[in-house]
């Protein structure tokens, strides 16, 4: 494995023109917890430990570059790096784009996250209901795929006021303590840990959505420049992937 390069300098290699030089395979991750967190040369987390693991296995030459999660599916998305990124969520224009691993890990099913003073939701909601208030303002992650929850954010029946901001989970929740939004939707996983180590915990609140399906399924997305091959040796050394607990 090589030592992993900023993503301001990947950027730049990856936009000049001339001759390719030969590259490792980049593996691009944002610190996201409980899924991936560099631990020493490694992934950790639900996500980056079992592709660490597969990695090691494979023979494959690799490196890890942390970036923001818009810039490294953009430069996958548009084959302009050989790289994965772990643990993305298929999704059709994605499926279209690149090319997808086997699975990697699943994750628990989608809560809101709110606080506790608001009386605008409850614990017996489905994510329907919620987008049907015209009082509600519902804040998402931008880029993000919330898996069978996507199509009815789209519909132009809803009336909720929803939002989606590049922030990273301490800014969403910062939004939620100033009150700028009463709400946002993440999964049950990521939940528990963004509450576990916000300031704010003991005002916030995790609901349950009834109509939740069951949890994401998550795997390394790769730009078409990744060989079937490599991306073949990933797969043999995959372990069973990992249930969100």
């Amino acid at each position: 494995m090589r030592a992993a390069l900023s993503w301001a300098w990947r950027i730049g290699i990856a936009l000049c023109s001339g001759p390719a030089l030969p590259s490792p395979l980049t593996i691009y991750f944002e610190t996201r917890e409980p899924f991936t967190k560099m631990a020493g040369d490694s992934l950790s987390g639900l996500v980056g430990e079992p592709v660490s693991i597969a990695l090691k296995r494979s023979g494959l030459d690799y490196e890890f570059s942390e970036m923001p999660f818009k810039r490294y599916m953009a430069l996958i998305q548009r084959n302009m790096v050989t790289g994965c990124a772990a643990g993305a969520v298929k999704t059709p224009d994605r499926e279209k784009a690149g090319k997808f691993s086997a699975m990697v890990a699943i994750d628990k099913p989608f809560v809101l996250i709110a606080r506790k003073s608001d009386d605008l939701l409850s614990s017996t909601q489905t994510l329907k209901e919620v987008l049907q208030d015209p009082k509600v303002r519902l804040l998402l992650h931008e880029g993000y795929s919330y898996g069978m929850f996507d199509a009815l954010l789209e519909q132009s029946s809803v009336r909720a006021q929803v939002s989606r901001l590049p922030y990273d989970n301490a800014g969403m929740v910062r939004m939620l303590s100033q009150k700028m939004v009463d709400a946002f939707l993440m999964n049950g996983a990521e939940a528990q840990t963004v509450l576990n180590v916000a300031d704010t915990h003991a005002e916030l609140i995790i609901y349950p959505l009834h109509d939740a399906p069951a949890g994401s399924t998550r795997y390394l997305f790769c730009s078409r420049q990744v060989s079937d091959e490599a991306l073949s040796r990933i797969n043999t050394f995959l372990p069973k992937p990992v249930v969100a607990p």
